[in-house]
């Protein structure tokens, strides 16, 4: 799980560093950097910029919102415990608490639900957050429901910009940032597809399938490329007798 936290910090950290040279006049960039040559201090330095130039405004007023239905009766003591350790973490945006890697594996029902109902609350602005849930969430599939949510991120309306999703506001090079939360949503089936391959549950074989069907109409070329590419690694598997 570690070794997965590592792997999204350095997409989202490269997104920040695509995202700031880009706003500096780079627009014609199209490439990442290797963030093996950026130090963790310029890392940090450069996902906390991004965090203060393009804030998702709404944020804090959801999760309050969220907060009020957590501490109510509608939620077990177990759940509402691991959503207040997860509201703590959303707010803090600290994306390497080591409690992500340990308090919320093996979910139960009520609590996805209400993860889920977290991500419905949050602004579609909130890139980094709703990239957040999505992981745990994956970290989780066990069952249709599951993998309806995550088919769901896939049939959301793309995001055109960080300030204000309904209005483009940078150029190509800020399009790693918008599809945030379906990158992760691929990142965590390519891994799946690694650890498993052959291996993977028929079942579970067709619902990775059919959310990368979906994937592949999401509005971005990226996204779509990605989906493609695993959908062409996985269904050998799939039909291999």
């Amino acid at each position: 799980m570690q070794e997965t936290r590592r792997e999204l910090s350095k997409l989202y950290y490269s997104v920040a560093a695509v995202v700031i040279l880009g706003a500096a006049g780079y627009f014609g960039r199209s490439y990442f950097f290797d963030l093996d040559q950026i130090s963790d201090g310029d890392q940090h330095q450069l996902a906390k910029t991004i965090q203060e130039k393009y804030p998702a405004t709404e944020t804090a007023a959801s999760l309050n919102l969220t907060k009020s239905k957590v501490k109510g009766a509608q939620y077990s003591a177990a759940t509402q415990a691991r959503l207040e350790i997860l509201e703590t973490i959303l707010k803090a945006k600290n994306d390497n608490d080591p409690r992500i890697d340990s308090a919320f594996n093996d979910l139960t029902d009520e609590d996805k639900g209400a993860i889920a109902s977290i991500y419905s609350a949050l602004p579609l602005e909130a890139r980094n957050e709703r990239g957040l849930l999505i992981l745990i969430m994956s970290k989780n599939l066990k069952d249709g429901n599951d993998f309806r949510f995550i088919n769901e991120v896939f049939s959301e309306p793309a995001c055109l910009g960080l300030a204000n999703c309904s209005q483009s506001s940078l150029g190509a090079d800020d399009e790693m940032s918008l599809i945030y939360p379906q990158m992760v949503a691929l990142k965590q089936f390519e891994k799946m597809i690694d650890e498993q391959g052959q291996n993977l549950a028929p079942g579970v074989q067709e619902e990775i399938l059919r959310v990368l069907k979906n994937a592949e109409n999401f509005d971005s070329p990226r996204v779509q490329d990605q989906a493609k590419v695993l959908g062409e690694r996985l269904r050998p598997s799939a039909t291999t007798e």
